[in-house]
Protein backbone atom coordinates (compact mmCIF):
# COMPACT_ATOMS: atom_id res chain seq x y z
CA UNK A 1 0.00 0.00 0.00
CA UNK A 2 1.45 3.35 -0.97
CA UNK A 3 0.42 5.38 2.06
CA UNK A 4 2.72 8.23 1.12
CA UNK A 5 0.59 8.92 -1.97
CA UNK A 6 -2.06 11.46 -1.06
CA UNK A 7 -4.29 10.27 -3.91
CA UNK A 8 -4.60 6.85 -2.38
CA UNK A 9 -5.14 5.85 1.24
CA UNK A 10 -5.03 8.13 4.25
CA UNK A 11 -4.35 6.65 7.72
CA UNK A 12 -7.13 7.07 10.26
CA UNK A 13 -6.41 5.71 13.72
CA UNK A 14 -9.76 4.91 15.30
CA UNK A 15 -8.65 2.90 18.32
CA UNK A 16 -5.42 1.68 20.00
CA UNK A 17 -3.88 -1.07 17.92
CA UNK A 18 -6.26 -0.49 15.02
CA UNK A 19 -5.20 1.42 11.91
CA UNK A 20 -7.77 2.31 9.32
CA UNK A 21 -7.23 3.62 5.82
CA UNK A 22 -9.65 5.28 3.44
CA UNK A 23 -9.23 4.36 -0.21
CA UNK A 24 -11.03 6.36 -2.92
CA UNK A 25 -12.92 4.51 -5.64
CA UNK A 26 -10.73 3.21 -8.48
CA UNK A 27 -7.52 3.44 -6.42
CA UNK A 28 -5.20 0.50 -5.76
CA UNK A 29 -4.96 -1.13 -2.34
CA UNK A 30 -2.12 -3.50 -3.23
CA UNK A 31 -0.63 -5.07 -6.33
CA UNK A 32 0.19 -8.64 -7.25
CA UNK A 33 3.85 -9.40 -6.54
CA UNK A 34 4.35 -6.76 -3.86
CA UNK A 35 5.66 -7.93 -0.45
CA UNK A 36 2.70 -9.14 1.62
CA UNK A 37 3.39 -6.93 4.63
CA UNK A 38 -0.25 -6.48 5.70
CA UNK A 39 -3.67 -8.05 5.83
CA UNK A 40 -6.60 -5.79 4.95
CA UNK A 41 -10.10 -6.17 6.36
CA UNK A 42 -12.92 -4.42 4.49
CA UNK A 43 -15.00 -2.27 6.84
CA UNK A 44 -16.99 -0.29 4.30
CA UNK A 45 -17.26 -0.34 0.53
CA UNK A 46 -16.62 -2.87 -2.22
CA UNK A 47 -13.28 -3.87 -3.75
CA UNK A 48 -12.36 -6.01 -6.73
CA UNK A 49 -9.74 -8.75 -6.86
CA UNK A 50 -7.91 -9.29 -10.13
CA UNK A 51 -4.90 -10.88 -11.80
CA UNK A 52 -2.56 -9.21 -14.26
CA UNK A 53 -1.88 -11.16 -17.44
CA UNK A 54 1.42 -11.14 -19.35
CA UNK A 55 -0.21 -9.30 -22.28
CA UNK A 56 -1.38 -6.46 -20.03
CA UNK A 57 -4.98 -7.60 -19.63
CA UNK A 58 -6.60 -7.87 -16.22
CA UNK A 59 -8.98 -10.62 -15.18
CA UNK A 60 -11.33 -9.93 -12.29
CA UNK A 61 -11.57 -13.01 -10.09
CA UNK A 62 -13.88 -11.69 -7.39
CA UNK A 63 -15.44 -8.86 -5.44
CA UNK A 64 -15.08 -8.37 -1.69
CA UNK A 65 -17.55 -6.79 0.70
CA UNK A 66 -17.64 -5.84 4.38
CA UNK A 67 -15.76 -8.20 6.73
CA UNK A 68 -13.70 -9.74 3.91
CA UNK A 69 -10.02 -10.29 4.66
CA UNK A 70 -7.54 -9.62 1.85
CA UNK A 71 -3.84 -10.24 1.41
CA UNK A 72 -3.39 -13.77 2.74
CA UNK A 73 -0.22 -15.06 1.08
CA UNK A 74 1.99 -18.11 1.51
CA UNK A 75 4.96 -17.01 -0.59
CA UNK A 76 5.57 -13.67 1.08
CA UNK A 77 4.15 -11.74 -1.89
CA UNK A 78 0.58 -10.87 -2.78
CA UNK A 79 -0.68 -13.22 -5.48
CA UNK A 80 -3.46 -10.95 -6.71
CA UNK A 81 -4.17 -7.22 -6.96
CA UNK A 82 -6.99 -5.31 -5.26
CA UNK A 83 -8.60 -2.00 -6.26
CA UNK A 84 -11.43 -0.13 -4.58
CA UNK A 85 -14.68 -0.23 -6.57
CA UNK A 86 -16.31 2.33 -4.28
CA UNK A 87 -14.86 4.67 -1.66
CA UNK A 88 -13.77 2.11 0.91
CA UNK A 89 -12.50 1.88 4.47
CA UNK A 90 -10.19 -0.95 5.52
CA UNK A 91 -8.47 -2.00 8.71
CA UNK A 92 -4.78 -2.73 8.20
CA UNK A 93 -3.28 -5.62 10.17
CA UNK A 94 0.52 -5.72 10.05
CA UNK A 95 2.20 -9.07 9.52
CA UNK A 96 3.92 -8.91 12.93
CA UNK A 97 0.59 -8.06 14.57
CA UNK A 98 -1.08 -11.06 12.91
CA UNK A 99 1.73 -13.41 13.96
CA UNK A 100 1.54 -12.15 17.57
CA UNK A 101 -2.21 -12.62 17.61
CA UNK A 102 -1.90 -16.15 16.27
CA UNK A 103 0.43 -16.99 19.18
CA UNK A 104 -1.89 -15.41 21.75
CA UNK A 105 -5.23 -16.48 20.31
CA UNK A 106 -5.41 -19.94 18.67
CA UNK A 107 -9.01 -19.18 17.66
CA UNK A 108 -7.72 -16.51 15.29
CA UNK A 109 -6.27 -19.26 13.12
CA UNK A 110 -9.78 -20.59 12.54
CA UNK A 111 -10.85 -17.13 11.42
CA UNK A 112 -8.01 -17.00 8.89
CA UNK A 113 -8.88 -20.49 7.67
CA UNK A 114 -12.52 -19.46 7.27
CA UNK A 115 -11.45 -16.45 5.20
CA UNK A 116 -9.26 -18.67 3.02
CA UNK A 117 -12.25 -20.95 2.53
CA UNK A 118 -14.37 -17.96 1.48
CA UNK A 119 -11.80 -17.16 -1.22
CA UNK A 120 -11.97 -20.75 -2.45
CA UNK A 121 -15.77 -20.64 -2.53
CA UNK A 122 -15.72 -17.47 -4.60
CA UNK A 123 -13.16 -19.01 -6.97
CA UNK A 124 -15.45 -22.04 -7.35
CA UNK A 125 -18.39 -19.72 -7.99
CA UNK A 126 -16.49 -18.04 -10.80
CA UNK A 127 -15.61 -21.40 -12.35
CA UNK A 128 -19.32 -22.26 -12.25
CA UNK A 129 -20.20 -18.93 -13.86
CA UNK A 130 -17.60 -19.31 -16.62
CA UNK A 131 -18.84 -22.83 -17.29
CA UNK A 132 -22.28 -21.55 -18.24
CA UNK A 133 -22.77 -21.20 -21.98
CA UNK A 134 -25.56 -18.63 -22.28
CA UNK A 135 -24.93 -15.03 -21.19
CA UNK A 136 -28.35 -14.89 -19.51
CA UNK A 137 -27.35 -17.83 -17.28
CA UNK A 138 -24.11 -16.11 -16.29
CA UNK A 139 -25.75 -12.77 -15.52
CA UNK A 140 -28.64 -14.41 -13.64
CA UNK A 141 -26.24 -16.41 -11.48
CA UNK A 142 -24.12 -13.33 -10.85
CA UNK A 143 -27.17 -11.40 -9.65
CA UNK A 144 -28.18 -14.28 -7.39
CA UNK A 145 -24.66 -14.38 -5.89
CA UNK A 146 -24.74 -10.61 -5.47
CA UNK A 147 -28.03 -10.96 -3.61
CA UNK A 148 -26.39 -13.46 -1.25
CA UNK A 149 -23.42 -11.14 -0.67
CA UNK A 150 -25.78 -8.31 0.16
CA UNK A 151 -28.98 -8.50 2.22
CA UNK A 152 -31.09 -11.13 0.42
CA UNK A 153 -33.33 -8.21 -0.58
CA UNK A 154 -34.97 -7.83 -3.98
CA UNK A 155 -33.22 -4.51 -4.49
CA UNK A 156 -29.61 -4.93 -5.56
CA UNK A 157 -26.85 -2.36 -5.66
CA UNK A 158 -24.30 -2.95 -8.41
CA UNK A 159 -21.38 -0.64 -7.60
CA UNK A 160 -19.17 -2.21 -10.25
CA UNK A 161 -19.28 -1.11 -13.88
CA UNK A 162 -20.78 -3.18 -16.68
CA UNK A 163 -17.20 -3.59 -17.92
CA UNK A 164 -16.14 -5.11 -14.58
CA UNK A 165 -19.15 -7.44 -14.59
CA UNK A 166 -18.32 -8.48 -18.14
CA UNK A 167 -14.68 -9.14 -17.23
CA UNK A 168 -15.72 -11.22 -14.22
CA UNK A 169 -18.20 -13.27 -16.30
CA UNK A 170 -15.96 -13.71 -19.33
CA UNK A 171 -18.31 -11.70 -21.58
CA UNK A 172 -18.11 -8.45 -23.52
CA UNK A 173 -19.52 -5.26 -22.08
CA UNK A 174 -22.00 -5.09 -24.97
CA UNK A 175 -23.24 -8.62 -24.23
CA UNK A 176 -23.76 -7.78 -20.55
CA UNK A 177 -25.74 -4.66 -21.46
CA UNK A 178 -27.90 -6.62 -23.93
CA UNK A 179 -28.50 -9.31 -21.31
CA UNK A 180 -29.68 -6.77 -18.73
CA UNK A 181 -32.07 -5.44 -21.37
CA UNK A 182 -33.27 -8.98 -22.02
CA UNK A 183 -33.92 -9.53 -18.31
CA UNK A 184 -35.86 -6.28 -18.13
CA UNK A 185 -37.92 -7.25 -21.20
CA UNK A 186 -38.73 -10.61 -19.58
CA UNK A 187 -40.01 -8.81 -16.48
CA UNK A 188 -37.26 -10.24 -14.30
CA UNK A 189 -35.62 -6.93 -13.40
CA UNK A 190 -36.42 -3.25 -13.20
CA UNK A 191 -33.67 -0.66 -13.41
CA UNK A 192 -33.92 1.90 -10.62
CA UNK A 193 -30.87 3.93 -11.67
CA UNK A 194 -27.41 3.35 -13.13
CA UNK A 195 -26.26 1.15 -10.24
CA UNK A 196 -29.46 -0.24 -8.70
CA UNK A 197 -31.96 -2.83 -9.91
CA UNK A 198 -35.00 -4.47 -8.40
CA UNK A 199 -35.72 -8.17 -8.86
CA UNK A 200 -39.34 -8.44 -9.94
CA UNK A 201 -39.45 -12.21 -10.48
CA UNK A 202 -36.98 -14.05 -8.21
CA UNK A 203 -38.28 -17.48 -9.23
CA UNK A 204 -37.69 -16.76 -12.93
CA UNK A 205 -34.23 -15.35 -12.19
CA UNK A 206 -33.34 -18.61 -10.42
CA UNK A 207 -34.87 -20.56 -13.31
CA UNK A 208 -32.72 -18.68 -15.82
CA UNK A 209 -29.64 -19.18 -13.67
CA UNK A 210 -30.19 -22.92 -13.84
CA UNK A 211 -30.18 -22.79 -17.64
CA UNK A 212 -33.74 -23.98 -17.98
CA UNK A 213 -34.92 -21.12 -20.18
CA UNK A 214 -33.54 -19.92 -23.45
Amino acid sequence: MRENNNNMASPDRKAPGERRIRVPAKETIFLEGEPAANLFEVVEGVVKIYKMMADGRTIITGFAYKRSLLGLARSGNYYYSVDAVTDSTLVVHGKAEVEARLRADPGYLQYLLDETNDELVQAQDRILLLGRRAPVEKVALFLLRLRQWQSEDRKLHLPMTRHDIADYLGLTTETVSRTFTQLRDKGVLKSLNQHDVEILDLALLRHLGEGEDS
